[in-house]
């Protein structure tokens, strides 16, 4: 058995994403199977965790500004004081614990000082690379001239252009993604080793449950769903538009569509540029906003809807993708990132241009017409999902840690 020292920037019960509510279901997993673990981590957000599996120690602080997006702004003298405090609270714990492995997850918000203490601790340490955090650390410029130009740009979802290593890290990677492996070979980041490993989730509920057919659309109108952060990212304003152009494609009283948008609206920003399209658009009794559900209450909220619409500009990995085929409904998603690893095109959902609300519209409409295709890719897409749990993922996480802490 394995001491494992997991260090992340967030933990529950302080989370703001899906990063650290994975990490915590990795580290209680990987406790169950009779590993000692313990964890790192920051007090932003002040709530002290609770866990009979683990100790958990919010020793590290972030720099950061009102919230983790926000730039510290309170001087070099006192970052330099903060970055200092932090090193030493790692270099204690790992003496203390001397850990087989160091297993460091988003590391946002501590910067690139901390990062290079996590390579000098003498053990083992593996990164799990779910976004691009680590790249935007070391490659700020490529990873701003990435967003500018491929994933916000004129064409969107561009292909990425593998260069030799410029950054050569002392850590191996775990990539939750391939796609995300080869952003960060775009971005000249080398590592001593490296893996993939999809990411996974607790499907045991949903594969449970009998699959509703798909074969027939409910009751006019058709009901859309996104569920999903309400960000610009998750190019939910893709979908408002294709809603316009299902209405200008569809002859007057034969069909109808409506959006639920499912989701956290924080970035208050981004909700008021939707608000603003969808009364330009004329669609504000056809669209509808509601707030995030329980991961448990999803398949109940994919089985009240006919197609799940998923069209990101730039997606790592999508969990709720993942449930979205397990529950059967299906699926049009944008062309990018980990998507194309989850969906194959006309077999397990569709694929539309990221960010083109006209080809959107054309694969829902698709979808619409044609019954035999929505319960082909329902019965494929849920066979699929069922290769992404969290069981396969924590084994093979396990494989690769052993193997890194044997050197």
């Amino acid at each position: 058995m394995m001491k494992i020292l997991f260090v992340s920037n967030l933990f529950p019960p302080n989370q703001i994403g899906g990063y650290e509510v994975l990490c915590a279901r990795v580290a209680g997993l990987m406790a169950r199977l009779g590993h000692e673990v313990h964890i790192l981590t920051s007090c932003y957000g002040g709530r002290l965790p609770v866990s009979d599996e683990m100790p958990v120690s919010q020793g590290l602080r972030l720099l950061c500004g009102d919230t983790i997006y926000h730039p510290f702004a309170k001087g070099d003298l006192r970052r330099q004081v903060i970055s200092d405090d932090n090193a030493v609270v790692t270099q204690e714990m790992v003496e203390r614990l001397r850990p087989d492995v160091v297993f460091a997850w988003n590391l946002y918000g501590l910067h690139r000082e901390y990062f290079h203490v996590i390579e000098r601790l003498g053990v083992p340490v593996v990164c799990m690379l779910t976004d691009n955090w680590l790249a935007e650390m070391m490659a700020r410029d490529f990873i701003g001239t990435y967003f500018q130009r491929q994933v916000y740009g004129d064409r969107p979802g561009g292909g990425l252009v593998p260069v030799e290593p410029v950054h050569k890290l002392k850590v191996s990677a775990i990539f939750g993604a391939r796609s995300m492996q080869d952003l960060y070979t775009a971005a000249g980041l080398g590592f001593r080793d490296a893996t993939v490993i999809h990411n996974g989730v607790d499907l045991t509920a949903p594969l449970a449950r009998e699959r509703k057919p798909r074969r027939e659309c409910g009751d006019n109108p058709i009901r859309l769903l996104f569920a999903g952060r309400l960000v610009r990212l998750k190019g939910v304003h893709t979908a408002i538009e294709a809603l316009a152009e299902l209405d200008r494609r569809s002859v007057s009283g034969q069909r109808s569509f409506v959006l639920n948008i499912v989701g956290d609206a924080t970035d208050e920003a981004y909700l008021a540029q939707l608000t603003s399209l969808i009364a330009k658009l004329g669609l504000a009794e056809r669209v509808v906003f509601l707030p995030p559900v329980a991961e448990a209450e999803l398949p109940d909220l994919f089985d009240r809807h006919d197609v799940y619409v998923f069209p990101s500009l730039y997606e790592p990995f999508s969990l709720t993708l993942i449930h979205a085929m397990a529950s059967g409904i299906p699926i049009v998603a944008s062309a990018v990132g980990g998507n194309v690893e989850i969906v194959e095109d006309k077999e397990t959902g569709l694929l539309f241009a990221p960010g083109d609300a006209s080809d959107l519209a054309a694969k829902i409409t698709l979808l619409a017409d044609d019954g035999e295709l929505r319960e082909r890719i329902s019965r494929a897409g849920r066979d699929v999902a069922a290769q992404f749990t969290v069981a396969r993922m924590v084994g093979q996480m396990e494989d690769y840690l052993i193997r890194q802490s044997q050197g």
